[in-house]
């Protein structure tokens, strides 16, 4: 015996509203937004800023530990002092510093697995 039959969930009920609307709403003419114009227009990419982890090369359930030697290996071979005159290591060890500032702090980690935390990220701008 089925309790809850016939029953349409929210999700199916968003679906078909998506699909009747889909099939109803006609392709506007006339608009720039629409047609040739929209095929000629460059699509804009966007460049994802890396994650914390992905900068400090460590996976999301890693330990406070094993983040905090992967920013030691990771700010030895960046580091300013071992690359001198190098731009792109004095960027990176920025950009680790930065990681491990946020993945160090355990309510730092929290806030950012949660999205809360949104730090300017000031290393990934170009030095002028």
């Amino acid at each position: 015996m089925q309790l809850f039959s016939g029953v349409i969930t929210g999700r199916s009920r968003w679906v078909k509203w998506q699909r009747s609307v889909r099939d109803w709403a006609p392709e506007p003419t006339g608009c720039p937004c629409s047609g040739p114009a929209r095929a000629a227009r460059p699509a804009l990419e966007e460049v994802p800023d890396p994650s914390y982890y992905d900068i400090l090369k460590v996976s999301p359930s890693a330990t406070q530990s094993q983040i905090k030697s992967a920013y030691y290996k990771q700010s030895f071979i960046y580091h300013p002092d071992k690359n001198a005159g190098s731009e792109e290591a004095k960027q990176m060890f920025a950009e680790i510093s930065e990681a491990y500032t946020v993945l160090g702090n355990i309510t730092l980690r929290r806030k950012y697995d949660r999205g809360i935390l949104k730090l300017p990220r000031t290393a990934h701008q170009t030095v002028s």
